[in-house]
């Protein structure tokens, strides 16, 4: 019996090379195949950032949204100087209202920043920096009026142009916690010696770091400061409360987008000014 099975099983096994099968009795369970192995998911690689003149062509765009984006990017680019904003107001396309509106918010943002920054450096002694700012008016909210939680908060009011308030924040922003910290004090003084405080413990370059309410929206900022001495400068609070361009500010600043603004094409047709009026406030 023991010859007998050798020839038995090579012809089995010559039946199933040669395309046959083995008799039910004799035919080994079968594994099923594994499935097909899928190909790890990419992620998704992060669309390039748009360039400026992409975000000029937003600047009249329909949507409300794309519009205030562009905007936003644009004032946030801190490489825009002189040439960059002339070549933008330059494009073919800048002569729409809208687009030449927002073109010149932009552009009174970082001319203000060139004085600022030419002023600090003229005034500043080497090696020294200053207690910081970031540039906005605001209202206490106190714990027991905030919708928002039970802390203490603050009401973006306005914002001042060359600051980094101007480029983060928008008038109705609610301010919930700077650099991670909120206060429960309940009185509108203690409030304004909370934001004094924790601004002003950041020096000149520094990075302070905000958690805002925007409509439905909660976000997180982070804007390097510029020092308070250059605020002081360049910004003042009248009688009622308000605060404006000093006198001297203004001059330089009209002269400098007088020259950005020389022989452009007059826009198309002119606009109102949507923007809020600036509101009584205590600058920071």
């Amino acid at each position: 019996m023991r010859v007998m099975l050798k020839p038995v099983m090579h012809i089995l096994a010559v039946s199933v090379l040669a395309g046959g099968t083995l008799p039910a009795a004799a035919q080994p369970a079968v594994e099923p195949d594994p499935p097909a192995a899928q190909p790890e998911p990419q992620p998704d690689e992060a669309a390039p950032a748009p360039t400026r003149e992409e975000l000029v062509e937003r600047l009249a765009d329909p949507e409300y949204a794309v519009r205030a984006g562009a905007t936003a990017a644009l004032l946030r680019d801190n490489t825009l100087d002189e040439p960059a904003l002339r070549a933008m107001l330059e494009l073919p396309t800048s002569s729409d209202p809208e687009r030449r509106r927002r073109l010149l918010i932009v552009a009174e943002h970082h001319l203000m920043r060139a004085i600022i920054r030419a002023w600090t450096e003229e005034n500043t002694p080497i090696g020294v920096r200053e207690s910081a700012a970031v540039g906005f008016s605001y209202n206490p909210l106190l714990p027991d009026k905030n919708p928002y939680g039970e802390d203490a908060g603050l009401i973006i009011l306005a914002t001042m142009p060359g600051f980094p308030g101007y480029a983060y924040l928008q008038p109705g922003d609610v301010v919930l916690s700077i650099d991670g910290k909120t206060t429960r004090v309940g009185t509108i003084e203690s409030v304004r010696r909370w934001v004094r405080s924790a601004i002003g413990a950041h020096l000149d370059g520094g990075t302070v770091r905000m958690t805002i309410q925007r409509g439905e929206d909660t976000l997180e900022l982070a804007m390097a400061c510029i020092g308070i001495d250059a605020l002081n400068e360049m910004y003042t609070t009248t009688g009622d409360g308000s605060t404006v361009r000093r006198a001297n500010a203004q001059r330089t600043l009209d002269d400098a987008l007088a020259r950005l603004t020389a022989g452009l094409p007059a826009p198309e047709e002119s606009l109102p000014d949507p923007e809020a009026p600036e509101a009584p406030a205590d600058p920071k």
